[in-house]
């Protein structure tokens, strides 16, 4: 039997060029038989084997004639990748990317990056059997976790009325759930993101071609966004824009077009494009204490740069006027209007204060309120900590009174401890950059702790002649208290006033809407005339000037009363005037000295008419 195997191995090529002594070839390699022995055109397509694949394909394994077919192997292409199925477990099996440095991962590894309901056996077929796999899913992901929903029926929608079945969820955990494709659910207007799974899970769903996120909060606990963008601007290359101004970084940008006509023909685009909506539904009753706001614009400024919380551009560069264009109305009229709109709609009428006190009012427009930032106080024996670098912003910041008594911001621009009897009050500058040492700590003075907003709404005048406007402030509202109420303002200075007109700019008390009603009736202060004016048309009907003489282009006509009523004024001053209709006379309250007395004989005197009426 040993002789056989070894005239097999032998007529194998497992033989050497030298001879045993007893006459037989030693075998290769040399100290005999391993399970590396190499057999040449072993298989079937002349390739060389081993002892050990020969001994494997013994066992019933596959050989390479199995390539690809039924309980054989999946064949490596070019790119060793395998172009068949796999079935059994691979859970344990590695693999890396095709990307250099990349780390072998275990198949279950690279799985539970995103949880797939089908790969727990969900059907995605409507039927209620997918609860319980879709339940289990939910419970294997852990917190903070991607579940994928597959294209296919979201289980139970017909028969759980209003809103889709969902999962019982886990206080505490927060899944991200997506869905890249449109999923069916019932009714028809029903979607797995009109209730997102649990408290602070995230619905991302693909809807008539369009992506919708949602997040649903059960508990206050969290005071994080849904979501976030952060944009950070260290560069110093930037170059103007205009002027001395740089050009904008956006650190987000919505691009939406209208264009004039279809994509490969001439039919007219319809339909209004909204480049951004945000609709916040409202359904609280706190009235003061939730403030609801579609959107809010926040800078917090740390440096000297300009700050704008908002800024509404409209540029119109058609090239042509308002009276231009390919579909006008009826009456031969475009009305293409461009501008800002602030819409407000609702119920009911207002406070009853709101007639009096607008203040009290509770639907606003357009609110605006100046507030002193809140800084903390100073304290004594303190640490406190400044700012190196500007990127930082400004060192901590306290209030106090300077020198002067004036509460004032004051910076720490070295850090340490304060000490614990302060510097004198007169130590502490009065002007703004000025610094003190205190303890360890040294402060710079910052400005003065108040607030005052130089303008609240601000019209600006373009310096050259290019541009105007019509119209500044317009109003076609019915009105119940007053177009301008400043009833409730308070005049700090001597020298402020509540309405400040130009000089000659006049106050048209005539309009109604049409450009015949047009300043009809004008007062205001003239120049030429210093005095102040009363126009009729572009002539100055009346004028009272500057030296207290009262003109008027038909005379001045005194206040007709009786002279009963004219006897009866209570604390009748001297020069008082008024005409007698008793007496068709001209009735002067007057203090003549009697020359035979010296005393005064005060009283309302008639003046000597002449007996005939001057003529021509």
């Amino acid at each position: 039997m040993k002789k056989l195997f070894v005239y097999m191995l032998v007529g194998a090529g497992l033989v050497a060029s030298s001879a045993y002594a007893d006459g037989y070839n030693p075998f290769h390699p040399l100290g005999g038989i391993n399970s590396a022995t190499t057999v040449p055109q072993v298989y079937s397509d002349g390739s060389t084997g081993t002892l050990a694949q020969i001994g494997q394909m013994a066992d019933g394994s596959v050989q390479q004639t199995d390539a690809d077919q039924p309980n054989g192997y999946p064949k490596l292409d070019g790119n060793k990748m395998m172009n068949a199925a796999v079935g059994g477990n691979i859970s344990s099996g590695t693999a890396s990317a095709q990307y250099a440095a990349s780390a072998l991962r275990t198949t279950q590894s690279v799985m539970s990056d995103t949880y797939n309901l089908k790969s727990f056996g969900a059907a995605m077929d409507g039927s209620d059997a997918d609860r319980a796999i879709i339940q289990q899913a939910y419970n294997t992901a852990p917190s903070d976790s991607t579940i994928i929903i597959p294209c296919g029926i979201w289980p139970g929608t017909t028969t759980d009325g209003a809103y889709p079945w969902s999962p019982t969820p886990t206080a505490g955990k927060h899944i991200n759930w997506v869905s890249n494709c449109h999923t069916a659910y019932a009714p028809s207007w029903a979607r797995v993101i009109d209730k997102p799974i649990g408290d602070g899970d995230i619905s991302e769903m693909v809807i008539n071609g369009g992506k919708y996120i949602e997040q649903k909060r059960d508990t206050g606990t969290s005071l994080l966004p849904m979501g976030g963008l952060s944009f950070e601007n260290y560069s110093g290359d930037y170059p103007f824009a205009w002027g001395n101004v740089y050009a904008d970084i956006p650190a987000y940008t919505i691009h939406a077009v209208n264009y004039d006509h279809e994509r490969g023909s001439t039919k007219v685009t319809t339909g209004s494009v909204v480049g951004l909506h945000i609709n916040l539904d409202s359904y609280g009753h706190n009235p003061w204490s939730s403030q609801d706001q579609a959107f809010k614009f926040t800078i917090t400024k740390h440096g000297s740069n300009s700050g704008w919380n908002g800024e509404f551009e409209n540029n119109d560069w058609s090239g042509h006027s308002y009276n231009y264009g390919l579909n006008p109305d009826a009456d031969g009229k475009y009305w293409a209007q461009t501008g800002v709109e602030f819409n407000i709609d609702g119920n009911g009428p207002e406070q009853p204060e709101c007639l009096y006190d607008p203040g009290m009012c509770s639907r606003i427009g357009q609110y605006i309120s100046p507030t002193v930032h809140t800084i903390n106080p100073y304290c004594a024996s303190t640490s406190y900590t400044a700012h190196s670098d500007t990127n930082q912003g400004p060192g901590d910041m306290v209030m106090r009174s300077d020198a002067n008594g004036v509460n004032a911001v004051w910076i720490a621009i070295v850090s340490g401890t304060t000490a614990a009897t302060p510097p004198a009050q007169s130590l502490w500058p009065t002007t703004e950059g000025a610094t003190v040492v205190d303890g360890t700590v040294t402060w710079q003075r910052g400005a003065d702790y108040n607030y005052v907003l130089g303008t609240a709404i601000y019209a600006n005048a373009p310096a050259d002649t290019f541009e105007s406007v019509n119209t500044l402030i317009a109003s076609k509202f019915r009105t119940n208290n007053a177009s301008i109420d400043l009833s409730g303002e308070q005049l700090t200075r001597t020298d402020a006033a509540s309405i400040r007109l130009h000089a000659d700019h006049m106050i048209d008390l005539s309009g109604n809407l049409t450009a015949a009603g047009k300043n009809q009736h004008r007062i205001g202060y003239s120049t030429p005339e210093d005095s102040f004016v009363y126009l009729v048309g572009s002539s100055v009907f009346a004028e009272f000037k500057a030296d207290g003489t009262i003109w008027s282009l038909k005379g001045v006509r005194l206040a007709q009363r009786s002279r009963a009523d004219i006897l009866a004024t209570v604390n009748p001053v001297e020069g008082l005037t008024a005409f007698s209709t008793d007496d068709h006379a001209q009735l002067t309250y007057r203090c003549p000295i009697d020359p035979t007395t010296g005393d005064s004989k005060c009283g309302w005197y008639a003046p000597q008419y002449a007996s005939t009426p001057v003529t021509n």
